[in-house]
């Protein structure tokens, strides 16, 4: 008895494609699956997304997801290596689930109390206390002058040049 192998494909669509384009594509791209000896088992039609950051001159793309199984990984290598020649993928990743071996109950507690108390342990910094800004008091308003006393100190200023 040959054990299956499950695989979760993410792949960008060009945006360039359009909605009916995008949806032809991604069903080629089961079929590509499904021809390769794939069973799928789960999908998520691709969507437009923002990228975080531009790919081959695109900042948005659609990006879909297929959850599969085949029976060997020769099949799984020939289904990456046709979407590499896929001109209307822009990027895509294949991962392979491996079977998760968890520890018992028992020995999760134990390491999740050690985290813990290690977390206690470590010292924290101590930021120095900053002192509240006193507030200043506003100076005081220069004395009122009226117009004569002003007159007066303009033409002693300009005259004395």
């Amino acid at each position: 008895m040959s054990k299956t192998n499950i695989y979760e494909l993410g792949y960008l669509l060009d945006l360039k494609l359009g909605e009916d384009a995008t949806e032809k594509e991604a069903s080629r791209i089961e079929e590509t699956i499904t021809k390769n000896g794939g069973l799928i088992t789960e999908r998520t039609l691709p969507k437009k997304r923002r990228l975080s950051y531009r790919i081959k001159h695109n900042g948005y793309a659609f990006f879909g997801v297929v959850l599969f199984s085949v029976a060997d990984s020769s099949s799984a290598k020939k289904i990456e290596r046709e979407l590499e020649l896929d001109k209307n993928v822009i990027r895509h990743i294949m991962l392979q689930y491996i079977e998760n071996k968890s520890p018992s109950a028992a020995a999760q507690k134990a390491t999740a109390k050690m985290k813990f108390d290690a977390i206690e342990e470590t010292p924290k910094k101590q930021e120095p206390i900053e002192e509240p800004v006193k507030p200043t008091t506003p100076a005081a308003p220069a004395p009122q002058m009226d117009l004569d006393e002003l007159d007066q100190k303009l033409e002693e200023i300009l005259s004395d040049k």
